[in-house]
């Protein structure tokens, strides 16, 4: 009976891991395999015909100054809006965890943008950098600068998104007992110290979710900065995503762009995973 009851536990896991193991096989590991046969050929994505070259697309990547520079500006902007927007969405959630009137609205308010599409949200502020900005102060567009355009996604990223993180945070939020804050104030705990030595260790989770999210998220950027400025002016906001677009289907290298996103699969898998344990390793201590 224990062994029949064993071998029904088994099958009735089975059965529940065999659909999301399919799906997942379906959209990531046979296309993964799929793209790894392309990489290593000279299709340019038209042709019937491609011709193998090995390792020779990767060996490409390892020596291209442009694949370093947008894995730079990835690198720089994904850091700027994971930081930017854990701030900012953590001290808007904390507000916005205190009673006062039309805290309802306020809420909707600052939630309104995430509904918004990001192509949308990118040419409301091409035009205000532009048009309005421009007019009121005099100040020329930080999309059409250099050394600001990425700053520049970064707001209109940080506006379209902030939402999300609101609303984790203020579930952490809401999650934490009272009985904790009314606790420390009995010992003579000031704000600060409520802050640093209990909302913050309960918030690890949620941090956790954010930071990841918000990172891995940044990394991948693509509709914003394509709306905005098409990776210019240069190359100076052209994202790793959009140096993958380009090269599929600007330059018809399919093979060498195959490889690259395949590069930054691997790099994302990678950071994702570290980053991921390390906080969660946080989670744990604290």
């Amino acid at each position: 009976m224990k062994a029949k009851a064993h071998r029904n536990t088994t099958l009735g896991n089975l059965t529940l891991f065999l659909p999301g193991f399919l799906i997942f096989a379906i959209a990531v590991v046979v296309p993964f395999f799929i793209g790894l046969r392309v990489a290593l050929t000279n299709w340019d994505g038209i042709s019937q015909t491609m011709d193998y070259v090995g390792f020779r697309n990767f060996r490409l990547i390892a020596g291209s100054s442009e694949f370093r520079a947008a894995l730079n500006n990835s690198l720089y902007f994904a850091i700027l809006i994971t930081v930017a927007n854990n701030v900012l969405s953590l001290a808007i959630a904390l507000g916005l965890n205190n009673a006062f009137k039309g805290r309802g609205i306020t809420r909707s308010a600052f939630f309104f943008p995430t509904c918004l599409s990001t192509v949308l949200a990118a040419f409301i502020w091409n035009f205000l950098f532009r048009d309005v900005f421009s007019e009121l102060w005099g100040v020329k567009s930080m999309l059409g600068n250099m050394d600001t355009v990425i700053p520049g996604i970064v707001i209109i990223a940080l506006w379209n998104s902030v939402g999300i993180n609101i609303v984790i945070y203020l579930a952490g939020l809401t999650s934490i007992p009272r009985d904790l804050y009314e606790a420390a104030i009995v010992d003579g705990a000031g704000a600060w110290q409520k802050f640093r030595k209990i909302t913050v260790p309960m918030l690890m989770p949620a941090f956790t979710v954010c930071v990841t999210m918000t990172l891995v998220s940044g990394l991948k950027e693509f509709a914003t900065t394509m709306a905005a400025t098409g990776g210019g002016p240069g190359h100076s906001s052209e994202m790793i995503s959009i140096n993958i677009y380009k090269n599929l289907y600007s330059y018809y290298q399919a093979g060498y762009g195959q490889a690259v996103a395949l590069v930054f699969v691997v790099l994302l898998a990678v950071g994702g995973g570290l980053l991921t344990r390390i906080l969660r390793g946080r989670e744990v201590d604290v």
